[in-house]
């Protein structure tokens, strides 16, 4: 529920005015597919939403249908409304805007008297309504959207992609064959960070079908466009319009993927990019190398917790909360990019691991850097894009301006360090070099801007450039002093501390008015010609009428210095938008800087230090953790993490099997060792006491069942969708992490799945795997692959009280027992239920001794006779000859086969 929550907004339009409205919604066309429609009214001054959106946005907000008002009738004649403050109103398109498309409504036409759309958005593209919901809000990661187009040809399966980042006024092209399961195409949008496909609305072919299932399963919205939209014909000509003047189209290498050609069309139409002239000579294009990064598959994605899930309140349940200390948005921008794209080049990854440890060396610099001038930094690459778009102010141009003057303070602290030689070349060449071409721009805003002005929040050109700027300007001080001498007064009347107790404001609403504290608000009962303008959670703003007058005094002169200056200040917005670029260099520097130091405060703020890993290159494959942690879990609350170690080595311990009871640690362990991967992959420090690593090129996972069953699969068809990924795209390089599998289908089939694919990852792949499994007869695969190795989680059962503990230690060897019921015991199951369990149990164990369907052998006997049987029967029916010694080979092992034997015997 909103903190000022107001379900009674007050609507001050005339009745004329709202059975007009009326008649406008009765007549409205429908909405298109995962939209809402919210309307602006009466100059903003609410917003409304209705018929079935006006119930679930209530639900949404309120979490109660009973805010909702019906229109022009009753409950069952009427119009279900939902009128919401600016505030809440702004608040709620900005969760929204994730999920759904929006369609802002407002008053259009001659004379601005008839409703209709001013404003879309959609999860890929911010831009329309960018300035109203995050103009002092920050975008954690900037929004993508892409164009895919999919051709096959003589059995070949080729993709075409185009993604748009607007805010960074880019654009991405690469062509790649896939696989049946679009394996790669599934990775690519993880790295990108997707929020928005457009594929062709007429295709219903089969493998366009299994390409919508993945981007359903990577949670991104699927825009459907029409076959035409996807005409390239005229591509060059419409990027020579976009593109920067430096990039000569002609010789871009980009055209000649054809493919991607027609998604980038498709996109540029989407997006609408040609029809308005701030896009001119704006964009960059770029061919995207989907090799660079590691790959992630989208399960892994989400079994790591990479990102906050929509309804994380703790910090540290993502790896992001965890390790994003940011001072500024490009910085949380640039982290989140990172995470989805981890490196797999060794040298970019040691360079980050060697700059994150100076600054853990280098206490004072981290500090300086960290609390103190990193946070004033803004998110200059939106400023940009509102200088280039020409909807910025005299506001923006200052504090670029402001930026400028803190480059020096960067600059100082850096050289100050010991290690100012190795940030030289990182950092403060760059800085040096930025702070010099700006200084032309830091001298034309000091001669033409009024800076003391800004201090007071008032944005404008110096008056002494015009004589009737500087007639204005005394009359705006000599209003302003009024208004500070009301402020003096008031403050004196309710005996309140100015600027403490009670602030004078100037509000966009309401003016200039006072601000008190909630607690103080009540004072404000005993003095006459007080207006209240607006109760909030913490505080109460109201005004005087003498306060009223002088305040519309001062917007009228406002208004008139605007009008005089504008010209003046078109100039200025000119010359700063030559900039630019050096802003968006400089944009870059400060978000990579952010985050290092970042790193470098997580690794020191965990429980217990992170260490810096060793990245091994140019030596056999190995990946050894000595006191690992998971890096989220031992941030909870009331959580004694007990860390363990990891070994893994290429051609001796490629592939561990861990059993052990439920709750015991497995799941924790196998995600914890992938995590600590990535994070060292990313240049980040780790929670172990020491760290081996090499350099793995995807990070691949089957873990849990998800949200599937919502989508209508099956936790076992989730399970083999993500395990044929696994086996379809996994190298030999890669990390693979398996948190059991089997589940969902009888014991005897789901041992058969699981040994089979063991054996193909451990035998065929030879990737690094860890499975955690139910199944102990899978720890038999180590006699047959030497690379299999077993490991188990502990457990203490007292033999007295027969009461289990679970150690959450990793040790060598099988697990030698189940601990089913003592973990029941544990959950608090009923004794009653426990105990007929163990009398269960012990009925069906004299039974096995006794008759056994499955003649008292193990799954495993069991699986080895049916190959047997099975290549028996091929062998048979083969007509080479060459095959007749192996046939009488394999009816020797056959006749020794007691699975077989037991079947004979019973025939």
């Amino acid at each position: 529920m909103p903190s000022d929550f107001d379900t009674t907004v007050e609507v001050t339009e005339s009745s004329t005015t709202v059975n007009k409205f009326i008649s406008t919604l009765r007549n409205l066309p429908p909405c298109e597919e995962d939209t809402f429609r919210i309307f602006e009214r009466n100059h903003r001054e609410f917003y409304s939403v209705h018929f079935d959106t006006a119930t679930w946005a209530s639900m949404q907000i309120y979490k109660t249908t009973n805010v909702v008002k019906y229109i022009g009738g009753d409950n069952i004649t009427g119009i279900p409304t939902l009128n919401l403050t600016p505030s809440i109103g702004e608040n709620f398109m900005r969760e929204q805007i994730k999920f759904k498309k929006i369609e802002l409504w407002g008053l259009v036409g001659k004379g601005a008297s008839q409703y209709g759309p001013i404003k879309k958005t959609s999860p890929g593209n911010y831009q329309e309504l960018e300035d109203l919901l995050f103009g002092e809000v920050e975008i954690a990661s900037s929004p993508i959207v892409m164009a895919a187009r999919l051709e096959v040809s003589h059995g070949n399966k080729k993709i075409g992609v185009c993604f748009c980042d607007s805010t960074m006024q880019t654009f991405q092209v690469l062509e790649f064959l896939d696989n049946d399961i679009f394996s790669n195409f599934e990775s690519l949008i993880i790295q990108i960070g997707v929020s928005e496909c457009l594929i062709n609305l007429y295709d219903s072919s089969y493998d366009h079908i299994k390409l919508k299932e993945v981007l359903e399963r990577c949670d991104v919205m699927i825009t459907k466009a029409p076959n035409n939209k996807f005409e390239s014909t005229s591509i060059a000509q419409d990027l020579s319009r976009l593109l920067k003047p430096s990039i000569n189209v002609e010789t871009i290498n980009e055209l000649n993927f054809s493919i991607a050609m027609k998604s980038t069309a498709c996109l540029i139409n989407y997006l609408q990019l040609l029809d308005y002239p701030d896009n001119m000579n704006q964009y960059t294009i770029d061919t995207y190398n989907l090799s660079q990064y590691v790959r992630l598959d989208g399960s892994a994605f989400k079994a790591l917790n990479l990102m906050p899930g929509t309804k994380d309140s703790n910090k540290y349940s993502s790896l992001y909360g965890l390790l994003n200390h940011c001072k500024t948005s490009q910085g949380s921008r640039l982290l989140s990019q990172w995470l989805k794209q981890p490196c797999t080049n060794p040298q970019d990854i040691q360079e980050r691991l060697d700059l994150v440890q100076i600054f853990l060396d280098d206490y004072q610099l981290k500090d300086t850097l960290h609390n103190q001038l990193l946070k004033s930094i803004p998110d200059l690459c939106r400023i940009c894009n509102r200088v280039k778009r020409n909807k910025s102010s005299l506001q923006d141009v200052i504090r670029l301006y402001q930026v400028v003057t803190k480059l020096p303070e960067f600059v100082q602290a850096i050289d100050q360090s010991q290690y100012a030689p190795q940030l030289e070349a990182a950092y403060n060449r760059f800085l040096r070099e930025y702070t010099t071409s700006l200084q032309k721009l830091q001298e034309m805003v000091e001669e033409t801007v009024d800076l003391a002005a800004a201090d007071n929040h008032v944005y404008k050109i110096k008056p002494n450039f015009d004589p009737k700027l500087k007639e204005v300007d005394v009359q705006m001080e000599n209003t302003l002093n009024q208004i500070n001498k009301l402020y003096r007064q008031m403050a004196n009347q309710l005996e309140l501390e100015m600027d403490k107790k009670i602030k004078l404001e100037r509000s966009n609403a309401y003016g200039y008015c006072f601000r008190v504290t909630k607690s103080d608000a009540p004072k404000l009962r005993n003095v006459s010609g007080i207006v209240e303008l607006s109760v909030q959670k913490t505080a109460t703003l109201f005004t005087t009428a003498k306060l009223k007058q002088f305040s519309e005094e001062f917007e009228d002169l406002s208004t008139s210095y605007n009008t005089v200056q504008s010209a003046l200040v078109s100039q200025v917005l000119v010359v700063t938008s030559s900039y630019c670029n050096v802003f968006e260099a400089l944009n870059g520097l400060i978000a990579h800087l952010d985050v290092i130091v970042s790193f470098a405060q997580a690794a020191e703020s965990a429980p217990f230090p992170y260490v810096k890993p060793n990245i091994l290159t140019g030596e056999k494959d190995k990946l050894e953790l000595r006191g690992a942690r998971h890096p989220c879990l031992e941030r909870q609350e009331d959580v004694s993490f007990i860390p363990n170690n990891l070994s893994m080595e290429r051609d001796k311990k490629e592939f561990l099997i861990i059993t052990g009871p439920n709750m015991g640690g497995k799941s924790t362990y196998i995600r914890q060792t992938a995590i600590i991967v990535l994070m060292a992959q990313i240049g980040s420090f780790v929670p172990c006491t020491q760290a081996d690593i090499c350099i793995f090129d995807g990070i691949l996972a089957r873990v849990g069942a998800g949200d599937s069953q919502l989508k209508g699969i099956s936790t076992f068809m989730a399970e083999m969708l993500e395990t044929s990924n696994i086996i379809k795209s996994a190298t030999s390089r890669t990390l693979i992490v398996i948190d059991e599998l089997g589940r969902g289908t009888s014991t005897y089939d789901g041992f058969g799945l699981a040994w089979a694919i063991s054996e193909h990852i451990s035998t065929n792949i030879k990737a690094f795997c860890l499975f955690a499994t139910h199944f102990h007869e899978l720890t038999t695969l180590k006699d047959k692959v030497p690379t299999v190795h077993n490991l188990h989680v502990t457990a203490h059962i007292d033999s007295n009280s027969r009461k289990m503990a679970l150690l959450y230690e990793i040790r060598e060897g099988v697990c030698d027992q189940s601990f089913g019921i003592h973990v029941a015991e544990i959950a608090n199951c009923p004794s009653s239920v426990v105990k007929l369990a163990k009398r269960k149990v012990e009925q069906l164990e004299a039974q096995e001794q006794h008759t056994d369907n499955n003649y008292g052998l193990t799954p495993q006997q069991i699986q080895e006779g049916i190959e047997k049987m099975e290549k028996f029967k091929q062998l048979s029916n083969s007509a080479d000859p060459s095959q007749s010694s192996e046939l009488k080979a394999l009816a020797q092992e056959i006749s020794q086969d007691p699975y077989i034997q037991k079947i004979l015997q019973n025939f």
